[in-house]
């Protein structure tokens, strides 16, 4: 998302680890969102998911495929308060993370 890198030199997040899915998945219920959107998408290349700002294909995963598997109308990710990522819609406006280098 552009937001993350105007304004704080960042990106949406690169959910690579176990662990860093906890801690999204904790921040999510602490602020009770329900979900929020990761930095993965498919859109140049249905099914392949790759990290939006480096196409590189994503290693960890963490799905809930249950009942939208699929729609390819849905080209990005979002982590939900469960900590599964769900198809999401790259044009729907939904809470984000912005994930910053520390220097």
């Amino acid at each position: 998302m552009e937001y993350c890198d105007r304004s704080f030199f960042g990106s949406l997040p690169h959910v690579t680890t176990p662990e860093l899915n906890f801690f999204l998945e904790t921040m999510l219920c602490q602020t009770v969102v329900f979900s929020a959107t990761i930095g993965i998408t498919d859109q140049k290349e249905e099914g392949k998911w790759v990290y939006s700002n480096t196409d590189q294909e994503i290693g960890y995963s963490n799905w809930n495929w249950k009942g939208v598997w699929r729609l390819t109308d849905r080209n990005c990710a979002t982590i939900t308060i469960d900590g599964t990522w769900m198809m999401s819609d790259c044009w729907q406006p939904d809470y984000f993370f912005c994930q910053v280098p520390l220097y």
